[in-house]
Parts: structure tokens; C-alpha cells; sequence
């Protein structure tokens, strides 16, 4: 087990935060995660089909019966790609035999049950602990973390639960009412095409659950061993060695030789003073030991109820709950018959409304949460973003106005003509880059490329300014790069160019 390689930081978590790792990393690693569980989930699944023909029910049940066979291919990709291997679904699929061999039996008999799998497999499967050894490491990895990993069988199972039930009543639900189909009908009646695709949503589901609910109870895993074995602190000290040796080993030899250079009674008197040094420290050591600060006893207060243990009857009815239902009954005198009369449209009215303003709740909340999204499908103009200040520099070039001669093209010119042919190219670009950003508005940044610059031109509405700097670009950069001149009548059009786009602005 190489912790250098480590993909996480070997750091203590809490262990919802060890869980909320474990679904980070399943949405990074989530193809090979998923099928890894679905293949064989699948390939079992259809011949349980195949062989209960008339049972399909029975077919489901038992893949879901399996579970713990196929948690073990996730498991097993995600204990490799932590420690920065990177086997895939092909890989995991060929060592089958290996992965289902260890303790199978136990865990399709009296350890299906058990609400911590996804923390206690990876005892079984990774370290292949058996008999005592294996309970003694459970004692001691449950000792902490058994609490998140039933929360977190729990709410798996109510996933899986929940979904295909919420999947399908979803479909019926939104069934016109034109559709002349008793859909409530045809999903209890005995339809042999429904039950399979009830079948399938449930394999799938399953098939999604899985990958978070067993990376998150290997992280769970993971989290304690850094908490029992100091992963973090061995890291530490590694990284720690690493930057002592990369010092080399010219300190470690400059000291050997100025201690093999001092004189024996030197050295002996050296000796002396560390070994008392560290007598003197045992002692201290021994002495705060020995103290109360490590020898208190806390007692712990609570609360509680006094009268617990002997009582036995309920509670009485509380006064205020009484007077409650005097006061109601004062303002509403025939309440008691309204409700013996018209009970059921009672409680209808109440749960509509309910539902009704829960939608309404929600359907709020979404249009407070993607309001941006909603006005620009719309067509309605955000706010202009606040604009940040216009770099003084681009590509190590000034471009501000300041810069800048008052007669650009003249300027220009008179550079070629006086034998400068670089500065009067790079006089060009300066001066429609400057144009550019400062007249025009174009937001440029000091970490966009020449090309990037263009981009950004040509995506705006005036095409004749993306092409006037995709010209002068190109004529700089083949000079620049490429020591190619571009020639007196290329400059001169493209002065030409600059003056009638920027001159009258």
C-alpha cells in the first residue's frame, strides 16, 4: 500500500464528510463504478428470467438477494483507483472468481442482513480477515463509524424503494385524461409485459444506488484506518523526509566531518551532557504522568424526568389543551357535528390544499434559484456586468491612450520608411489594440493570446473591426516570429484601414 500515491488527503474526517467524500469520488469514477455493477447484476438478473419463466418476481428478489455479490466489482475498482491504479470495467470483470470467492457464502446467508455492509466488506474483501481476527478488527472499525454506515444503509434502502414506486406513479400521473386506460388497473392486475419493465427500473435503480452506497462506505472504511493507523502523520513525515533528502547530502557531510574533527575529550563531555539532557527529561516526563492532569474523573449532569420508572399510565391531558378546545368551541359551536357529518371532504380539502401549497413552494424556490436562467430564456436584458479596469499592458506593449502618437498612420510610416520596419508594425498593432479596448469596449485581459484576441473581436456585431485586427495581427506575428516582411503596400492599406475605422471616432 503506497500512501504517496494516495488520491485523497489523508487527513481525519467526520464521517459524513468521509460520505460525502465517497460521492464525490463515485461521480468521478461513475462509468466504470456502475458498470462494473451492472454487467453481472444484469447477466444474473436475465437468467433468472430465463429459468423462472412464470416467476418473474422471484427473479428480482433474488438479484436483489445477490446484492453483496456484486457490491464486491465497485468495491474493487475503487480500493485500486485510490492508490492510483487505474483498472477498468474489463479488468475488474476478468478477476471474478477472485472477487466473489472470498466469503461468499456468509454474506448471502446470515451477514446479508447486516446494516453495515458497505463498512465491513472491505475487511473481508481487501485485508481477507477470517474467524477472530476478522471480529477484532469489526470491534474496532464499528467503534466510531457504525452509526453513519446504518444512516447510510437506511437511506439506501428507501432509495431503492422509493424510486421505481415514484418512477412509474410519476408515468401514471401524467397520463391525459383522454387516454381511455385504467392505469391503475393494469399495474395490479397480473400483466407479464409490466412486470418485466417494473423488473428492469428496479435493476437499473439498483444499479444506481450502488456505486454511492458502496464507495461511500469504503471511504467510511478509509476514514478510520487514517484515524487508527496516523496515516496523516506517516504522509506528513514522509513529505518531511523527502524534503531533508532533496537537501543532499552535502549538509549531512560538512557536519560528520566538523564532528569527527573535534577532539575526543570534547566529544566524550558532548555525550555526557545529552545523556543527562535526557535522564532530565524522562524524569519531567514521568512526573507530569504521574499527575492529576492525567488522572481525573468528570462527572457527567443530565436531566431526567423524575417520575419515568413508576409511571405507567399515559399522561393526562394538559390543561392548555383543554382550554384550547373550550375557546374552539365557543367560536365554532356546531364544529363537532360538522365533522361527524363531513369528515372525508374535511380531511380531502386539507390535504389539497397542502399539496397545492407545497407546488407552490417549490415551484417558488426554482424560479428564485434559476431567476438568471429564466430572464435570459426570456429575452429580457440582464444587468450589465460592473467592468473591470482596462489593463495598462498587453503582450509587454503599452496600450493606453497616452501612448500613442496623434497622427497614427504618419507615424507609422515615417518607422518603414526609416529603415524600422519592426517598430512600425509593432506601432500598428499597438494602436488597434489600444483602439480596441478603449474606444470600443472590448474586454481584453492580459492572459489572452494573439489568436484569443481576434476571437473576441470577430464574436462582436462590427465584423470590419475583427477582420482590420486579424490583418494587422498576422502581418505582426510573421514579422515578430517569422522574420517575414509583409511590404510597403500591405502597410499602407492597412493605415489606410485604421484611419477610416478609427481617425473619427
Amino acid at each position: 500500500m503506497d500512501l504517496d500515491s494516495l488520491a485523497i488527503g489523508a487527513r481525519r474526517r467526520s464521517g459524513w464528510s468521509a460520505i460525502d467524500l465517497g460521492f464525490t469520488l463515485t461521480r468521478q469514477w461513475w462509468r466504470p463504478l456502475f458498470l462494473s455493477w451492472l454487467i453481472p447484476a444484469a447477466a444474473v438478473c436475465i437468467c433468472l428470467h430465463l429459468v423462472l419463466w412464470n416467476y418473474p418476481e422471484w427473479a428480482i428478489l433474488l438479484t436483489w438477494w445477490l446484492k453483496p455479490l456484486f457490491d464486491r466489482f465497485p468495491l474493487w475498482i475503487a480500493s485500486r483507483r485510490l492508490f492510483g491504479e487505474r483498472p477498468g470495467v474489463a479488468a475488474c470483470l476478468r478477476q471474478w472468481r477472485a472477487i466473489c470467492a472470498t466469503d461468499a457464502l456468509p454474506w448471502l446467508l446470515w451477514r446479508r442482513l447486516n446494516p453495515m455492509r458497505s463498512l465491513v466488506m472491505p475487511v473481508t474483501l481487501l485485508e481477507g480477515l477470517r474467524g477472530r481476527r476478522r471480529e477484532a478488527r469489526l470491534g474496532v472499525l464499528q467503534r466510531e463509524s457504525s452509526g453513519c454506515a446504518l444512516w447510510l444503509t437506511v437511506i439506501g434502502v428507501h432509495l431503492e424503494t422509493l424510486l421505481p414506486a415514484a418512477v412509474i406513479f410519476t408515468g401514471v400521473l401524467l397520463l391525459p385524461n383522454e387516454v381511455d386506460i385504467d392505469a391503475w388497473a393494469l399495474l395490479s392486475g397480473d400483466v407479464g409485459g409490466l412486470t418485466y419493465l417494473f423488473n428492469a427500473l428496479t435493476l437499473l435503480i439498483m444499479a444506481l444506488v450502488a456505486p454511492f452506497y458502496v464507495c461511500a462506505g469504503f471511504t467510511l472504511y478509509i476514514n478510520r484506518r487514517i484515524e487508527l493507523e496516523g496515516w496523516d502523520i506517516e504522509v506528513s513525515f514522509r513529505s518531511l523526509a523527502a524534503r531533508l533528502r532533496a537537501l543532499g547530502g552535502v549538509t549531512a557531510s560538512g557536519l560528520l566531518a566538523v564532528a569527527l574533527l573535534l577532539p575526543a575529550p570534547v566529544r566524550a563531555a558532548q555525550e555526557v551532557a545529552a545523556d543527562a539532557q535526557a535522564q532530565y527529561a524522562r524524569q519531567q516526563i514521568e512526573t507530569v504522568l504521574e499527575g492529576d492532569s492525567f488522572h481525573q474523573t468528570t462527572t457527567v449532569t443530565r436531566w431526567r424526568y423524575k417520575y419515568a420508572a413508576e409511571e405507567t399510565q399515559s399522561a393526562p391531558i394538559p390543561e392548555w389543551f383543554i382550554g384550547l378546545v373550550e375557546w374552539f368551541e365557543n367560536i365554532w359551536p356546531d364544529w363537532q357535528l360538522a365533522a361527524d357529518t363531513d369528515l372525508s371532504a374535511l380531511l380531502a380539502w386539507l390535504l389539497r390544499a397542502l399539496v397545492v401549497a407545497v407546488l407552490v413552494a417549490l415551484l417558488l424556490l426554482l424560479a428564485l434559484r434559476y431567476r438568471r436562467t429564466l430572464l435570459d430564456w426570456a429575452g429580457l436584458e440582464k444587468p450589465a456586468p460592473a467592468r473591470t479596469a482596462a489593463p495598462q499592458r498587453l503582450f509587454g506593449m503599452a496600450v493606453t491612450p497616452q501612448s500613442l502618437p496623434v497622427d497614427v498612420p504618419a507615424q507609422v510610416m515615417a518607422q518603414w520608411r526609416g529603415g524600422d520596419q519592426r517598430g512600425a508594425v509593432s506601432l500598428l498593432y499597438r494602436a488597434t489594440l489600444t483602439q480596441l479596448l478603449h474606444r470600443c469596449g472590448i474586454p481584453f485581459t492580459p492572459d489572452l493570446t494573439e489568436t484569443e484576441c481576434v476571437a473576441l473581436v470577430q464574436a462582436c456585431k462590427r465584423p470590419e473591426l475583427g477582420d482590420c485586427l486579424d490583418q494587422v495581427t498576422r502581418g505582426w506575428m510573421r514579422l515578430a516570429y517569422g522574420h517575414i516582411d509583409p511590404g510597403e503596400a500591405w502597410l499602407q492599406e492597412q493605415c489606410a484601414r485604421w484611419q477610416g475605422l478609427f481617425a473619427d471616432e
